[in-house]
Parts: C-alpha cells; structure tokens; sequence
C-alpha cells in the first residue's frame, strides 16, 4: 500500500511529503506501475528485511516501469523542486535520471528508523529539520514553479526570464544545480504532470485533443503526442484508457 504524509510546516519549503510503500508480493497488483515524471528529487530507505539500504533518486525525464514482483517496504522522503540541495552535496544534475545508493551517507538515520516500531516519521523530520539548509536559488525555483502550474504549463523561458528580471543563463544554471533539469525540460515535465493529472479526471470519450493542446500551451495535437510520447512512455490516448 502507498501512503502519503504531509511533513512539518518549517519543512513544507523543502519537503512534499513523506511516503511509506508495503508491498507483500502475493497479494500485490503484479501488473507494472509507471511513474511519471513530477521534477522532484526523493531520498529512499528500503527497510526490506535483509536488504536495508539509503539511496537517492534523482529528478526524472522520462517515466520509469516497475514490475511489481516482490515484497518490499519503503520511506521515501520527495523533495519540492531545489528543496534536495543542500542535503546531496553535490549538484542536482550529477544524479539526474540515477538511482545512487549511499551506504555511508544517512546509515544513522537508516539505523534509527529500522530500530523504531512500526514508523515513527518524528525520526525522519528531526533529522531533516536539523540538516538542511535554505538556499538563495530555493525562492527563485518556487516563483518558477508557481509561474508554471498558474499557467497550466504554458509559460515561456523567455517570459519567466522577463517576469522575474534574471538571465536565461543565470536561471537554466540554478535549475541544473538545484533541480537537475534545465527551465525548458522543467518546465515540459510540469507541464505534463498537470495534463496527466488533468487526464486521470476526466473519462477519454470526453476529450477533446485539440482543444487540450491549446489549453497546455502545445503548438498543435501532434506537439502533444510527440511530448507525451516523449515522457510519460505512452499516446495520450492510451494513457487516457
């Protein structure tokens, strides 16, 4: 079972939520699971018996498949867009699209958690709130993010340039750095998690194609199947069904 918890609100900058999934292999969906893009980084524990470890996995571009063939139970800790940095060590983009497993880095916390009963997420946002750090580039990502979603993922590198008085150059470097990703891909990927979000709502005899492209700011139905086919792995209308 998948689960979602809000954290703290001194780590709501930073952190999306804290997730939990328990999978027992027998009485899981064995069909694959796609997960989409959604331009955030997340910090992992896997806390399956016999195999505890601590990875990061970095922001995504395209989605990932997973066969759902064996038992597991895992926290994740999904970061906002540039919330990780301070965290990693290390730019955002060195880890973009990988799985990086750290068996040094974290292995305390991973103690702690494996120690307690049951889950005990207290653990996991002390160590949080005690470890990361603000960064300047954090509030210019957010007003990116927030100019993004408003816009149904219509937006411009040009016009976010404009808007906030920065140069492409300064704004695709603090993207790379922080998010993994430059403006244009992020914004591509925002973009497509609110459309595929949109999708998930609305039943497929009732979309109309067109119109959607020019709703999310695609140039014509085909810009649309070329992204969509592009990131999410599927047409939209395969997704849709």
């Amino acid at each position: 079972m998948y689960t979602e918890f809000k954290s703290v609100d001194s780590l709501a900058p930073f952190v999306e939520c804290i997730w939990i999934n328990d999978i027992l292999a027998e009485k899981s969906d064995l069909s694959p699971q796609r997960i989409l893009p959604d331009g955030c980084a997340d910090l992992i524990f896997d806390l399956t018996e016999g195999r505890e470890s601590v990875y990061w996995v970095g922001t995504m571009t395209k989605s990932l498949v997973i066969e759902k063939s064996e038992s597991k139970k895992l926290i994740g800790i999904r970061f906002n867009p540039g919330g990780a940095r301070s965290l990693l060590g290390r730019p955002l983009f060195e880890i973009t699209d990988q799985r990086i497993r750290l068996d040094q880095t974290n292995s305390f916390l991973l103690d702690s958690i494996v120690s307690q009963p049951g889950v005990n997420f207290n653990v996991i946002q002390n160590w949080l709130m005690k470890n990361i750090q603000a960064e300047k580039p954090l509030i210019v990502i957010q007003k990116i993010h927030q100019m993004i979603r408003e816009a149904n993922g219509d937006v411009r590198v040009s016009e976010v340039s404009e808007t906030l008085g920065l140069s492409r150059q300064y704004i695709n470097r603090i993207m790379r750095e922080h998010v993994g990703v430059d403006l244009k891909t992020f914004q591509q990927i925002i973009r497509m998690r609110l459309l595929t979000s949109r999708l998930g709502t609305t039943a497929c005899k009732e979309i109309d194609w067109a119109s959607i492209a020019q709703e999310y700011g695609f140039y014509d139905q085909s810009h649309l199947i070329h992204d969509f086919n592009e990131i999410v792995g599927l047409s939209p209308a395969q997704f849709a069904k």
